[in-house]
């Protein structure tokens, strides 16, 4: 832990401010296909010497909407190195954005929340359901018309605007997305999701003991092997529903994966603090939701409350907490 928390005090970070034009013109497949392009900050896997000595972890980036007082800014915040890498392909997309480094906005919040003055809330989101089953994506807030190029697209961040921009002087709202590349570790644990779906029992291995145990039994006289279940394993008969959920699941294998979390943080003077903005946060989220795919859902391990009898402590001790990760861009 000291290597480590020394490694990443020792990074240079960079803010990266974004201006996009309100009609770009453009797909949202064009942020995909940036997205699937800083996968490329993934380097080889570290070596044992790197991680434990050295502190070293795999590298990861910040993609943030921030709120202050009714303004709304984007953000990326990413090591120096990849500077060039992540603004070549904003550009590569999304040609007419304005992109500005811009000293760290956290710096002008408090030292510490919350405070005599200020109050906050705030939590992690998490997946219903594991991760092979994916979201509502772009294509299903789609609606074709009557022309192949006629479509006209519900935009699901319109809800989360309009929260931001109803904050008054001294009010405070920030979003989080962090991610980083992963291996392909997580297709794996993913097709025995498949595998249920289909209705596959799961195989089940035989340990080192097991195999020594009838290894000694074949050399004991009078042995009979066992008489193999030529019986093929019956698979379930799929419904349509399941069998869309299917398809939506191994759809997603395709893609490339990142380690990923999101988190909201909202602040503001006590006299002025409106818990509402927070349900709104949490009710744009749930745009995103399927109940028969995977949604989101506050993870009450990190949300900014208590239970009796310590409530107050505990509330104030996850607040804090909660406050320094978001500072920190700490990957939950």
């Amino acid at each position: 832990n000291y290597t480590r928390a020394k490694y990443i005090a020792g990074l240079k970070w960079i803010l990266l401010e974004m201006k996009v034009p309100k009609a770009p013109g453009k797909s949202p497949k064009a942020t995909e296909l940036m997205f699937a392009a800083l996968h490329g900050i993934q380097g080889p896997p570290l070596k044992f010497k790197d991680r434990f000595w050295k502190g070293k972890v795999p590298d990861w980036l910040s993609f943030e909407i921030v709120g202050i007082g009714g303004d709304i800014h984007f953000y990326v915040r990413t090591s120096e190195q990849y500077k060039k890498l992540v603004e070549s392909q904003i550009y590569a997309q999304y040609p007419d954005t304005e992109l500005t480094e811009v000293e760290d906005y956290v710096k002008e919040l408090p030292q510490s929340l919350p405070d005599r003055e200020n109050d906050m809330w705030g939590a992690e989101l998490i997946l219903n359901k594991p991760d092979a089953f994916p979201i509502r994506t772009y294509p299903e807030f789609e609606e074709k018309g009557g022309g192949l190029e006629d479509v006209k697209r519900v935009d699901p961040l319109a809800a989360l605007s309009e929260v931001l921009s109803s904050l008054d002087p001294g009010e405070y709202l920030g979003i989080q997305l962090l991610i980083r590349p992963t291996e392909e570790g997580w297709v794996k644990k993913a097709q025995a999701e498949v595998d249920k779906l289909q209705g596959k029992k799961p195989r089940i291995g035989e340990d080192l003991f097991t195999k020594a145990i009838w290894s000694i039994d074949k050399l004991i006289p009078g042995h009979v092997e066992p008489k193999k279940d030529e019986k093929k394993d019956e698979r379930q008969q799929l419904t349509p529903g399941t069998t869309d959920v299917l398809k939506a699941v191994e759809h997603s294998l395709t893609k490339l994966g990142f380690e990923s979390g999101i988190r909201f943080l909202y602040a503001a003077p006590r006299d002025r603090f409106h818990r509402a903005h927070v349900s709104g946060v949490v009710g744009s989220f749930k745009q995103f939701s399927s109940q028969a795919l995977n949604g989101f859902k506050i993870n009450l391990q990190t949300a900014s409350i208590g239970k009796w009898p310590f409530k107050k402590q505990q509330e104030y001790g996850r607040k804090i907490a909660l406050y320094s990760r978001f500072k920190r861009r700490a990957l939950p």
